[in-house]
């Protein structure tokens, strides 16, 4: 009688997960540590998405910004400050500057300076960039849909807000 293989075993957390051999002595330690290896590996999908389109995850960001900007503003728009688009930015990035070079030397945006004020310089999209960011959108929202599919919608924005209300805790209580 042949045996059936064996069934695999859900891992119960990080811990076991990774293999450690004792639990975190702190749970906030286990939860950041899980926030770090979750982000690895549902980035690890769309930077390989990303990839294929010659950008990382920052350049898509800046792209999806400009967007963004140019749907609310209409054709035409005078483009987004580099400045804007720092503060808009999903991750700090230190140079931004550097990026929208990149992403002038791939013809996905353009830069200006802008009239009034020589030292703000403006990005815009090329129509290119537009094709790529929207293309780049598409499979990333796919991803996303496949990556969270198996939480549902509840349990999708319960997370949400616990990660907002992780990143903007309540203010101290001042005297």
């Amino acid at each position: 009688m042949p045996t059936a293989a064996p069934k695999s075993k859900r891992p119960r957390g990080l811990a076991d997960e990774i293999g450690k051999v004792h639990d975190f002595e702190q749970v906030e330690h286990e939860a950041y540590l899980d926030l770090i290896r979750t982000h690895d590996i549902l980035a690890a999908g769309h930077a390989e998405k990303f990839a294929r389109h010659g950008l990382s995850s920052p350049l898509f960001n800046i792209l999806s910004i400009l967007r963004g900007h140019e749907r609310r503003e209409g054709p035409g728009h005078e483009g987004v400050p580099v400045y804007t688009v720092g503060r808009e930015m999903l991750t700090r990035e230190p140079d931004i500057s550097r990026l929208a070079d990149r992403l002038e030397k791939l013809g996905l945006v353009s830069r200006h300076r802008c009239s009034e004020d020589r030292r703000v310089v403006r990005l815009r999209l090329t129509d290119e960039g537009r094709r790529v960011q929207e293309e780049a959108a598409r499979e990333s929202m796919d991803l996303i849909r496949r990556q969270f599919e198996h939480l549902g919608q509840t349990k999708s924005r319960q997370l949400s807000r616990l990660l907002c209300e992780l990143r903007n805790p309540p203010a101290a209580d001042v005297d």
